[in-house]
């Protein structure tokens, strides 16, 4: 990482390279001639490969072999992939899937601050389950994060996805409510997005496993809305991290309507940048 390289030469990653478990090529010049996903046909034991900060256009772990007819997996033992940071990124295919038999070992998956993508797509082939946990979508270029999360054939592949990160995106027009619940999500992050949130109450119901919920400086979100009969972000129990900082929120407000002793595992609370006069232990001993 951190050098001038603009291409990468099929050759030097052959015979003992080919071994190669980690390779960092973030923080170069590579351009879309210089970093053709055949380069690494070699490194089939390759687990985490990182082409952040970069000028790559269009990436793909899928083989296009037009003399046979059929497509295959360049890297099916990749479980990382990290493409944020490309000012000239436009296009990413993630196989995610390789047949109805083999599932690739893909886990994590980042295309953050691509300010050209214009699409994305985790392709699925046949019914095994996907092994994707950790999915990055921040930066955005807008209505992009919408039209993905709310895509049925894109979140079909996201069955066990356990992190989200959509934060610093414009998701204005976008019910947050209509994403498919998950029960193996963990770490959802909206941090100073532009979304419209009516009733906070669909996080509990759909996401009850969260145990990291960043909602910082993240605007709509319509806090009086919500339940008077049942506190703030109920059925979220197993919250260890939560982020309410640059809300707005005041005292008044988290006396009536939060309940922390609903969270048992808490053990980060960001209330920063609001409009506190005062904490009462109040929020501690919630009565409804």
């Amino acid at each position: 990482s951190q050098n001038h390289i603009f291409r990468v030469s099929e050759t030097l990653l052959r015979g003992p390279a080919a071994s190669l478990r980690s390779l960092n090529l973030s923080m170069n010049t590579l351009g879309q001639s210089g970093a053709q996903p055949a380069v690494f046909r070699a490194l089939r034991g390759l687990r985490s490969l990182s082409l952040a900060h970069n000028r790559i256009e269009r990436f793909s772990t899928l083989d296009d072999d037009a003399n046979n007819n059929r497509s295959s997996i360049l890297l099916p033992g990749l479980a990382s992939l990290d493409l944020s940071h490309n000012a000239l990124l436009e296009k990413v295919v993630v196989v995610v899937l390789a047949t109805n038999t083999t599932t690739t070992m893909i886990e994590s998956v980042n295309v953050s601050n691509s300010p050209k993508l214009k699409h994305v797509t985790l392709a699925t082939k046949g019914s095994s389950s996907s092994r994707l946990t950790r999915l990055v979508l921040s930066s955005l270029p807008e209505g992009l994060a919408a039209s993905l999360v709310l895509d049925e054939q894109f979140a079909s592949s996201l069955g066990n996805l356990s992190e989200l990160d959509l934060s610093f995106n414009h998701l204005a027009g976008l019910n947050l409510s209509r994403i498919r619940g998950s029960r193996t999500l963990r770490r959802l992050s909206l941090r100073q997005t532009v979304v419209q949130i009516d009733d906070l109450g669909f996080l509990g119901a759909n996401f009850p496993g969260l145990t990291e919920l960043d909602l910082g400086s993240c605007r709509h979100i319509n806090f009086n809305s919500s339940s008077s009969s049942r506190p703030l972000l109920a059925g979220l129990a197993n919250l260890e991290r939560l982020s309410l900082d640059n809300l707005s929120l005041t005292a008044d407000f988290l006396d009536t309507h939060v309940n922390l002793s609903l969270f048992r595992q808490l053990r980060y609370l960001d209330l920063s940048y609001n409009r506190l006069e005062r904490f009462s232990t109040r929020i501690f001993l919630y009565t409804p």
